[in-house]
């Protein structure tokens, strides 16, 4: 995994974590993450509007072995002390009482990843400028696939991420391992104001593939799928 605007990494803990994708009546269509126990409620419930297209419903199991997690920001917050970890909860408001609960347990998985032997590092690196310079020097080795993703990054870049598909598509272009980017980001002709298009990108066997998944809301609480390219995308596995 490879995290492009990490701040303090806990995107990467985000497979120990559990989601549900619900319709708007609330019936459950899909249960994702680590869910130990069956019975225990979900931390992050989405709700699916408009159209749902046929999905494989039930859990996703089991999921893919992290051989490693990677994060890059201008400014990393390095969890390293209680006193750091203090500052992250005050970020909150103190009447967001759901807010500090997802946070207080995306710091206990943060921990017991960096107890695991597939803890989180992070490095300080300018975006878009150093992207490629990274990728170069400290990109993954071997023939295991490659995940990045960003989300509702691009818009605190000087060029609002134009650059990042030149940067990345190049060098995934000169891969041998499969390399997919996974985007959730603002779009101005977005058809509800403020939301984001989640999108995902393929370079593989020396070919190139994009889909539009669906549309959200930044947080993740509400979405709309793009029902042919979701089709086409679900049929290409």
């Amino acid at each position: 995994l490879l995290d492009l605007g990490a701040s303090a990494g806990l995107n990467l803990v985000a497979p120990l974590r559990r989601y549900e994708v619900a319709d708007v009546a609330g019936r459950s269509l899909m249960r994702l993450g680590h869910w130990p126990d069956e019975m225990a409620a979900p931390q992050f419930r989405i709700r699916a509007q408009g159209v749902v297209p046929d999905l494989p419903l039930g859990d996703l199991k089991p999921l893919p072995r992290i051989l490693s997690r990677t994060g890059i920001d201008m400014q990393p917050f390095y969890l390293d002390s209680e006193e750091q970890e203090r500052i992250l909860l005050s970020f909150i408001w103190a009447d967001q009482l759901e807010r500090m609960g997802r946070l207080r347990e995306g710091l206990t998985a943060y921990h017991q990843v960096q107890q695991g032997d597939t803890p989180i590092a992070l490095h300080e690196v300018f975006l878009p400028d150093g992207l490629a310079d990274f990728l170069a020097t400290k990109g993954p080795a071997g023939d295991a696939p490659l995940v990045i993703y960003n989300t509702y990054m691009t818009t605190y870049l000087p060029d609002k991420g134009a650059s990042l598909r030149e940067i990345i598509g190049r060098w995934a272009a000169g891969q041998p391992q499969p390399t997919f980017w996974l985007q959730l980001e603002p779009r101005s002709e977005a058809s509800r104001f403020g939301w984001c298009a989640i999108t995902a990108d393929l370079w593989h066997n020396g070919q190139h593939r994009q889909w539009e998944l669906a549309m959200a809301h930044p947080h993740i609480t509400d979405l709309e799928f793009s029902a042919a390219d979701l089709a086409d995308f679900l049929a290409y596995w």
